[in-house]
């Protein structure tokens, strides 16, 4: 159990000590509160006893208590809310992530496999560009023996005449 403090404060206008484990400076500002909510209600029931004042004030205070654990339910129900989408968002990125990574790996699979077409592709340029050299030198030979030929030929009709 923690140190017990006391405290004289004054409520409307009277003194009282109030003991508790809270600090001297809390105990103050409950003290504060109280005897500003009963100077309220004095102010509005000038007439009224101190004891209906005091409990008036009792009841402005339970509503305050009440209005602010209702406000504290609905920021507990909101942050369990945004806990929730949160981790939503957080799965959201991960898959976006993991996603992103794929893509990347399919990108970079797909730029090597290019590269690989490309490498092929300039091979069979290099093998088109040779046989077509190679075809054009037969050709140009066969063009030689055909045009031999008819010279044996023309010759050789020569010579038999």
């Amino acid at each position: 159990m923690g140190e017990c403090n006391r405290v004289t404060v004054k409520i409307a206008g009277q003194e009282y000590t109030i003991s508790g484990e809270m600090s001297r400076e809390h105990i103050m500002r409950v003290a504060d509160y109280v005897d500003s909510k009963m100077g309220e209600i004095a102010k509005l029931l000038p007439n009224a006893s101190s004891v209906s004042q005091a409990v008036l004030t009792a009841v402005n205070a339970a509503d305050d208590y009440f209005t602010v654990l209702e406000e504290n339910k609905g920021l507990k129900n909101r942050c369990a809310q945004l806990e929730k989408d949160s981790s939503h968002y957080v799965q959201l990125w991960d898959e976006a992530k993991k996603n992103f990574l794929q893509y990347k790996e399919n990108a970079q699979s797909s730029l090597e496999h290019r590269d690989q077409l490309q490498k092929l592709f300039n091979e069979k340029t290099v093998e088109y560009s040779r046989l077509s050299d190679a075809y054009e030198e037969l050709k140009r030979q066969n063009q030689m023996l055909q045009a031999q030929r008819e010279v044996s030929t023309e010759s050789a009709e020569l010579i038999s005449q």
